[in-house]
């Protein structure tokens, strides 16, 4: 009978964290079995896998990044192995959509760069950017489309650091509501002083921030706002706060009303979603890369068709 192995045989074997090899299995690189409540690896699947598997000198020579602090939880294990044992990219960004498009696209070019998603918010990704913790940061400007506003809106994160800013492309962000708007909601200011419960983003989301500003910019004390207290840490989240009857509004993009049909969209701003790095790493081949595979063709019709994004400025760098 063939030999089979559990996760942490099989991460004592290739020197990695047993959650590395979960992570593995779970993208699909690393076959398995399912025994019970338990994943079994045979020696064939370990083979296929370490056969497959690209060697370091077939991969895009980059600078190192300074270690990662070592912090608890499987995520953070995961990427300080990331690091380590790869020369590929981390990307941070709450847009799981677009990241994971630019992840699938690059294993198809010519030139595949291994991409980790690392999931928070634009005000965390910045921050991590600064700090070397990843190297492309796909941050939202909400209701922002100039070029020079973003740059002003997001170099603030980053002082003194030369950064290049490549434009994916615009979408739509507005309020989520159930299905005729029963209480008639126009914009952001129908929610101070009324019942209207909005489900809240966390702070450091674009979609938080630019309800922040607003409730700054028009003078208006937070505590107005029903729910304003209660945070949701995701666009899914919050859309299904309102779909489930937990909340009547939410600020979001109109990506979700694909996941939430039943819901009713309102278009308030035209927005900017942009890729965020140390400019000094555009002479890299992996960072060159990453540039050609978002001014594809592929990937621009892939964002017009299943994102609804605008990708006429698709590719620019600023």
């Amino acid at each position: 009978m063939e030999k089979m192995y559990t996760a942490q045989e099989v991460a004592d074997y290739l020197k990695i964290k047993k959650n590395t090899v979960y992570e593995l299995v779970k993208r699909g690189e690393l076959s398995s079995a399912k025994i019970g409540k338990q994943i079994r690896i045979s020696q064939t699947q370990l083979d296929q896998y370490m056969n497959a598997a690209p060697s370091a000198a077939d991969l895009p020579t980059l600078h190192t990044l300074p270690s990662l602090p070592e912090t608890d939880g499987p995520d953070s294990v995961l990427k300080m192995d990331y690091l380590s044992n790869t020369s590929g990219l981390i990307i941070s960004g709450q847009d799981s959509s677009v990241a994971e498009l630019l992840k699938n696209q690059m294993e198809i070019t010519s030139h595949p760069v291994p991409l980790l998603h690392s999931y928070m918010n634009t005000y965390n990704s910045l921050y991590s950017l600064y700090y070397g913790k990843i190297h492309l940061a796909l941050v939202s400007s909400s209701d922002i489309l100039d070029p020079a506003a973003v740059r002003c809106r997001i170099t603030p994160f980053l002082p003194g650091l030369p950064v290049t800013i490549l434009h994916i492309g615009q979408y739509r962000e507005g309020l989520l509501t159930a299905a005729g708007n029963p209480h008639k909601i126009c914009s952001l200011g129908d929610l101070p002083d009324s019942p209207i419960r909005i489900a809240n983003r966390e702070k450091g989301s674009s979609l938080r921030m630019l309800l922040d500003c607003f409730l700054l910019e028009e003078k208006i004390s937070a505590s107005l706002i029903t729910g304003y207290e209660k945070e949701y840490m995701s666009g899914i989240s919050a859309a299904n706060a309102v779909s489930s009857g937990a909340a009547d509004v939410c600020l979001s993009s109109s990506l979700y009303t694909a996941f939430f049909p039943q819901l009713e969209f309102i278009p308030l701003y035209t927005s900017s979603m942009d890729l965020v790095f140390h400019s000094e790493d555009l002479k890299l081949p992996a960072f060159q890369a990453v540039v050609e595979c978002i001014r594809s063709d592929s990937f621009k019709s892939s964002l017009r068709q299943f994102y609804h994004y605008s990708t006429e400025n698709t590719g620019k760098l600023y």
